[in-house]
């Protein structure tokens, strides 16, 4: 912060009492200050600056009580909201009513009568340079919010165009996945393998990009969208889950085993719904020739929830820890598992979301366990 030069600021002096006033004007020429003008009253004063628009003093002395309309608590009030100029208060009053309504004005300080030529100064210095903070801070405020707005509006402008280019290519890749179909049904009496080999290579790329195309979305609805935190039963949770990979389930003949009684959690329901799902097919996905194994428990704290996913799969090296909650980082070839490498980043958001972590154990070979965590601080939070 640039430091601000006190010995040339200009002061405005506020006194009814005219021998205060010219001793004032005395001190403060020695100090090395300006003075910028000398009024009786607060109205005068006010008047002044009022003519005087844009030329402003650097800090004002007001005394506290003098005749008028306005006394010094009521002028200092008005100037300090409607100029912005720091004021000190010249007093030598100690009513606590009187007190108390300076304070309420929240002034950048107070030099006590009779005058002391140090006390004038240092209190003139350190309120200058506390002026010059505030509005540093306030600058600094007014760049945050516009900072904020500006990623807002890029934040929903990103929003729209990804929302924007998903509904564009769903359409052509739609048609391309119904048009290798229909033409590898009128070819399929020619047994050409290759021509098979080909239509097929289509079909699984046009409906990988649409996998992709949808898990890219979801990302930026779950970065974009406002949450509204409730209590749901975990069961529930579970019970989505397996019924949205009812089919999976089914042909792999996993086994899936949870811990009871499974306790009401306070999160997003569709969000939690999507990190067992995730977990759940993953767990199935990974599990190499063997039958799928899942065991599910939770368990509570003082301060948070941990859920656990166990499964016997093939396991996960430590070096690969990190990485698998990164978007789009893969540790097997689409060919191996199919895939779009976002499932653990969307759930690892999600777990953020709910202010907790989310981490594995693994053993290749083995298998791996997932926990994550909820933290029970959300209630209060979002009360």
């Amino acid at each position: 912060m640039k430091k601000f030069n006190t010995k040339k600021a200009r002061v405005m002096i506020v006194e009814d009492n005219h021998v205060n006033a010219v001793y004032l004007k005395k001190v403060l020429c020695n100090l090395g200050y300006h003075i910028y003008h000398t009024s009786e009253t607060g109205d005068d004063s006010i008047q002044y600056l009022k003519e005087s628009f844009p030329d402003m003093p650097d800090i004002i002395l007001m005394d506290i009580m003098f005749p008028g309309v306005m006394d010094g608590i009521d002028a200092a009030e008005y100037i300090m909201t409607n100029y912005n100029i720091p004021v000190i208060y010249l007093t030598s009053y100690s009513q606590d009513q009187i007190l108390d309504r300076a304070k309420k004005t929240v002034p950048y300080g107070y030099v006590l009568k009779p005058f002391q030529k140090h006390e004038i100064k240092a209190t003139i210095e350190i309120a200058l340079y506390k002026h010059q903070v505030n509005i540093q801070l306030q600058k600094e405020k007014e760049e945050k919010e516009q900072l904020i707005l500006r990623l807002k509006r890029l934040n929903d402008d990103l929003k729209h165009f990804i929302h924007g280019v998903s509904h564009d290519l769903h359409e052509p890749i739609r048609t391309i996945v119904c048009f290798s179909e229909l033409l590898k049904n009128h070819l399929n009496d020619n047994q050409d393998k290759e021509i098979d080999f080909f239509i097929n290579l289509i079909i699984n790329s046009a409906s990988r990009i649409k996998s992709f195309m949808n898990s890219v979305l979801s990302y930026t609805i779950l970065n974009t969208t406002e949450k509204e935190f409730e209590w749901v039963e975990t069961k529930d949770i579970f019970d989505h889950a397996v019924n949205n990979l009812n089919c999976m389930i089914r042909e792999t003949q996993a086994s899936i085993q949870y811990s009871l009684p499974m306790p009401k959690l306070y999160g997003d329901k569709n969000q939690l719904i999507q990190v067992f799902q995730n977990l759940i097919s993953n767990s199935i996905k990974y599990c190499s020739q063997q039958q799928p194994e899942i065991k599910i428990n939770v368990n509570e704290s003082d301060t948070e929830w941990q859920v656990s996913f166990q499964d016997n799969g093939i396991g996960i090296e430590n070096k690969y820890f990190d990485k698998i909650f990164l978007m789009f980082k893969r540790i097997h070839s689409k060919e191996e598992y199919p895939g779009d490498g976002l499932g653990l980043s969307i759930c690892k958001r999600i777990i953020e979301f709910h202010h907790g972590r989310i981490w594995l154990t693994s053993e290749p070979g083995v298998g791996t366990t997932f926990y994550f965590t909820i933290n029970k601080d959300l209630l209060k939070n979002n009360n």
